[in-house]
């Protein structure tokens, strides 16, 4: 339902309306498993992004990053599935988004030079704190003269250069 071309609206209209926790716990935990998928669709990705702007909870963002993290080198090239990504990382509290990052570190060369995924790097190097953002920008050290000549990856670079999010 949450990917066909009507459905998603109801979804989206459950999701919204969703106020009892253990509702919201419920959807969190039913959408978890198919969240890769439905991200990377046109129809899927808005039923996404609804559903983590209604976490509110540890219980709700333990499932949805574990729906996230399997596959979030995936959403962050995919041209579709980049903007549940680049919301999970803006929105995630910071011990929950943690486990988004791991699943990127070994790949910030090869997202930062695609499209899509450099947009989703940027995201990262926007929200990150701490020891995330330490280790983001080690991988992106290595690779740094290269990325700052390439046409997707210099920009990569400057928002490494730029620092974090205010706040």
């Amino acid at each position: 339902l949450a990917n066909d071309f009507f459905g998603n609206y109801v979804v989206q209209c459950l999701i919204k309306a969703a106020t009892d926790d253990r509702v919201i716990k419920d959807l969190c935990e039913a959408l978890s498993g198919e969240l890769g998928a439905l991200s990377k669709t046109q129809t899927g990705t808005r039923v996404a992004q609804a559903l983590l702007l209604k976490c509110r909870s540890s219980s709700h963002w333990r499932a949805v990053s574990k729906g996230l993290a399997c596959c979030i080198t995936d959403l962050a090239m995919d041209g579709v599935g980049t903007y549940v990504m680049q919301k999970a990382v803006e929105v995630m509290p910071q011990e929950h988004v943690r486990h988004l990052y791991k699943g990127l570190h070994g790949h910030i060369k090869m997202l930062a030079e695609d499209r899509n995924g450099a947009c989703g790097v940027r995201t990262c190097m926007k929200y990150s704190k701490g020891a995330e953002r330490r280790r983001l920008i080690e991988e992106l050290a290595v690779n740094a003269r290269m990325l700052a000549m390439h046409g997707f990856g210099n920009y990569v670079v400057q928002a490494a250069l730029d620092g974090p999010a205010e706040g």
